[in-house]
């Protein structure tokens, strides 16, 4: 028996087909690949759940004539273009990675220039689109003709001087139609005639189309004109795909769509609009810069989220070291305006569901021959003194860092996205910390990890260590002992780990969950868990806290 490919390393190969919600729908099969396909690609094609078919002849090509709902053509010839509109039967979707080549000795050479092949074989509602930066390492999908989108994007380069003039050129680029022409490898798709009126050019504006009444889009400003780009995050527990939807011609994305990247993990969609739906009934309308949900929607076995977008640029680490009061004031502001859900007197028994059960969870799907067991046993040693102090439940986001915050505009509040790790039985001083750690390492500049060691010391260790008064001004206004901080500071970090085990596992409900090494690799090596061994050591050493508290 074949044994099932570990959750963490199935994500990865969903990742690898985030191209597939650029397709109205993938029909019932059979899919046929041809080209040079990457063996990532051959890997993750068969969770489709479709037969797939690989031709890499003429006879192949001919046994699969007028049966396919997919063609896939990774660097393809004009060649396998025509074999390919062979291969499909009607209503069927072809999709093409290209890279720019001047080698070869018939074209297409450009994105363009295949854009245009795909017209010229008889392929309807082409679509070429740019895979930002490249293909293999894909952060946004965004079709080269929706101008809007484009602008937003290259608006969120906020790094170093060179990056931003070069994202200023890029836009000046796209004002005058030249981008397209400049982009070295992209996507393109088209769709075989006979397409069911009103299909739409990809999942996500289909699934809007035909909801336009009960989102209420209307109020949002958008109609029929839309035009979409997908933002495909890499990190290792990126369970999304994210879709801005603009008005056609706008820079600014009017909604947000949420997508899962695996057909049966809607839960942390369906999750994250409760959360928001409870944070807007307990805080009233307005309050908070965040999202509105407008809805959710079942299709295609899958779950979408579909929310208002946020005005205002993604608060990159170089923008918060630039503006470092300015952001500490938002950060600190918004933090403290998230509402008490139960009182103190109403939680005594926190410790037990906010930490001990999310830890032993941990150590239970990587138990790392059992240091995760001995940290967690280290940590519980070192929060003893807080198990019996009744502490209030909050409302707390649990990931206030990049790319969640939003800055600027003309609403000075610092806006959050992405609520999927939020509770309702939050710890005072989580979602600070979280915060004052990012800050810290924007400051520094912090992207390897003695970096982030030395941002964490800047902020939390020492006499001079900036972000602990910031940090005890807060516990005090949440009625929490100030001089506890140190330790929350620990428990900042082993919640923060603890959030590994639902984030790198797909069925959270499972009580039979075997370690796996993909599993105990990511959580070995996550920024969280070091940052959660860092701190118990710290703190072990009498290094992380008050004197007064540790009595």
């Amino acid at each position: 028996m074949t044994a099932e490919p570990s959750p963490s390393l199935q994500l990865h190969s969903w990742r690898r087909l985030d191209w597939r919600f650029l397709l109205p729908a993938l029909g019932d099969g059979p899919v046929v690949l041809a080209g040079r396909p990457d063996e990532e690609l051959r890997a993750a094609l068969p969770l489709l759940g479709l037969p797939v078919h690989r031709v890499t002849s003429d006879q192949d090509w001919e046994a699969v004539g007028g049966t396919a709902s997919l063609v896939v053509l990774i660097d393809p010839t004009p060649k396998d273009l025509g074999s390919a509109t062979g291969a499909c039967r009607p209503g069927a979707s072809v999709y093409a990675e290209v890279r720019r080549s001047l080698c070869r000795l018939q074209g297409p050479w450009t994105l363009m220039g295949w854009r245009r092949a795909f017209a010229a074989a008889g392929l309807e509602e082409v679509s070429a689109h740019w895979h930002a930066r490249t293909i293999d390492r894909s952060a946004r999908i965004i079709p080269v003709e929706a101008r809007g989108a484009m602008r937003h994007a290259l608006a969120q380069h906020q790094g170093s001087w060179l990056r931003r003039i070069l994202a200023a050129t890029a836009r000046a680029a796209v004002g005058v139609g030249l981008l397209p022409a400049l982009i070295p490898e992209g996507s393109v798709v088209g769709r075989y005639p006979e397409v069911a009126e009103g299909a739409g050019k990809n999942l996500v504006e289909r699934v809007l189309a035909e909801n336009v009444d009960r989102l209420g889009l209307s109020a949002v400003g958008l109609g029929a004109a839309l035009e979409t780009a997908f933002l495909t995050p890499r990190f290792v527990t990126s369970r999304h795909v994210v879709v801005l939807v603009y008005a056609k011609g706008e820079s600014r994305p009017r909604l947000v769509v949420k997508v899962p990247r695996q057909p049966d993990d809607s839960r942390g969609v369906r999750r994250e609009a409760d959360m928001m739906r409870r944070l807007a009934a307990l805080l009233g309308p307005d309050r908070l810069r965040v999202p509105a949900v407008l809805g959710t929607v079942a299709c295609d076995g899958l779950s979408l989220l579909v929310e208002s977008a946020i005005r205002g640029a993604v608060l990159t680490p170089p923008q918060a070291h630039r503006h470092f009061r300015t952001v500490l004031a938002a950060g600190t502001s918004f933090i403290g305006a998230l509402p008490v859900v139960r009182p103190a007197g109403e939680n005594a028994d926190w410790y037990g569901p906010a930490v001990e059960r999310p830890l032993a969870r941990l150590a239970e799907i990587a138990p790392l021959a059992g240091e995760t067991a001995a940290l967690c046993a280290r940590t519980h040693e070192l929060l003893a003194p807080l198990r019996s102090v009744p502490l209030p439940a909050v409302f707390e986001h649990g990931d206030l860092a990049f790319p969640n915050l939003y800055f600027g505009g003309r609403d000075t509040r610092l806006g959050v996205i992405d609520w999927e790790r939020s509770t309702t039985s939050g710890v005072p001083g989580h979602d600070l910390v979280f915060f004052l750690q990012f800050v810290s390492e924007s400051r520094w500049s912090a992207s390897t990890w003695p970096a982030q060691v030395a941002a964490f010391r800047d902020a939390f260790v020492g006499p001079d260590a900036w972000a602990v008064p910031v940090l005890r001004e807060h516990l005090r206004h949440r009625g929490v002992d100030p001089t506890s901080w140190g330790r929350l500071v620990v428990m900042t970090w082993a919640r923060t780990s603890a959030t590994l085990a639902d984030r790198l596992v797909l069925d959270e409900d499972r009580d039979d969950l075997c370690p796996s090494a993909a599993v105990e690799a990511a959580v070995r090596l996550e920024r969280e868990t070091r940052l959660w061994r860092l701190a118990v050591e710290l703190a072990e050493r009498g290094e992380l806290g008050d004197r007064a508290g540790s009595a």
